[in-house]
């Protein structure tokens, strides 16, 4: 019974071992796919904020090497909102924003 005892406790560490790492390497790419998403948004807004108002368009698509970004109005709510979405990995992030703020010294950055 000893013997039982020893393999059952030996099964479930290994099992813990590996639910664990399995857990680690989730949150590793989730990581990794929120700052490719985010670095992405920061690429469009540096390029669209330098053009002129005049100039920008008001909705359009952005192909990335990884994924493609596309812009424009919110239909979707009753509120004046601009909508940013992002798909990479298949996967779709939103992001919605009430206002765009231009920058004050692009030429800065």
């Amino acid at each position: 019974m000893s013997a039982l005892g020893i393999i059952l406790v030996v099964s479930g560490l290994f099992y813990m071992a590996i639910e664990n790492r399995q857990l680690t390497a989730n949150v590793a790419v989730r990581t990794q796919r929120a700052y490719r998403v985010r670095i992405m948004k920061e690429m469009f807004w540096h390029h669209y904020k330098r053009l002129p108002e005049e100039e920008r368009p008001a909705s359009g698509k952005i192909d990335f090497a990884e994924g493609y970004l596309e812009f424009g109005p919110a239909v979707d709510t009753n509120h004046k909102k601009f909508r940013v979405k992002v798909i990479l990995d298949g996967r779709i992030h939103i992001t919605y924003y009430s206002e765009i703020k231009n920058d004050p010294n692009p030429e800065s950055k």
